[in-house]
């Protein structure tokens, strides 16, 4: 009998739990049940800011799956470790629009190399080319005379000053082409450390190595790149 009656009042108990958790889940409005899911589930959020990543490379805070999608490389965290730092590396024939792009020689490059660089938004107007690395050969120092010119005007009805090949860059050559603005000169040799601004233009600029077979006026010279964009 009175083990019945044990389990009588267990069972009063648990009825009466039972209607008091549901009359307060009842009285919960939208905000509170929706307060109560995200205090479970937290949505993170971050901007998509500038980073260091490995080996000093600049690169986007992303989050993980961002940057596996974009081709990008994880270089380590961000975000308090909720991203990682994206860094994008391209070498000849790549299209990229990615701010801080690498564009790095793989070694045994030949004939002609391009990247394409587009815009990450409709506000950019000036691209910022970091050489990190940048050797290829050297102009020319042949001294043989080529031609003649008269007041800048070459081959023109008497002319007399002589011109050389010796300064021109003849056996490999960098240009950035800008299809809606002012193109730089070519260059060439060792310019390790420096850095070049360009028109941005909104079809893209075109990155562009010319690496000769064949030495003209000078040695072959070695061949290495590492360009920030």
């Amino acid at each position: 009998m009175l083990r019945y009656f044990q389990l009588l009042l267990v069972i009063i108990f648990v009825g009466l739990s039972a209607v008091s958790s549901r009359d307060s889940k009842s009285s919960d409005t939208p905000a509170d049940r929706e307060g109560k899911l995200l205090s479970l589930f937290q949505i993170v959020r971050f901007p998509n800011e500038p980073c260091i990543g490995q080996a000093s490379k600049n690169g986007t805070c992303y989050t993980a799956d961002e940057c596996t999608s974009k081709g990008g490389t994880n270089a380590g965290t961000c975000a308090q470790g909720y991203g990682v730092c994206c860094t994008f590396t391209e070498s000849c024939g790549a299209t990229s629009n990615e701010n801080c792009t690498y564009f790095e020689s793989s070694g045994g490059e030949i004939g002609a190399c391009q990247l394409k660089i587009c815009p990450c938004s409709d506000n950019i107007c000036q691209l910022r080319l970091d050489f990190n690395q940048f050797m290829i050969t050297g102009p020319s120092t042949s001294t043989v005379i080529v031609s003649a010119h008269k007041g800048g005007v070459i081959g023109a009805p008497g002319a007399t000053k002589p011109i050389s090949l010796a300064s021109r860059c003849l056996t490999d050559t960098f240009s950035v082409l800008t299809p809606s603005g002012q193109s730089p000169p070519s260059i060439c040799g060792i310019n390790t450390g420096e850095h070049m601004y360009v028109d941005s233009s909104a079809t893209c600029n075109d990155l562009v190595f010319q690496l000769g077979n064949t030495a003209q006026g000078t040695g072959v010279g070695q061949r290495q790149w590492s360009i920030k964009a």
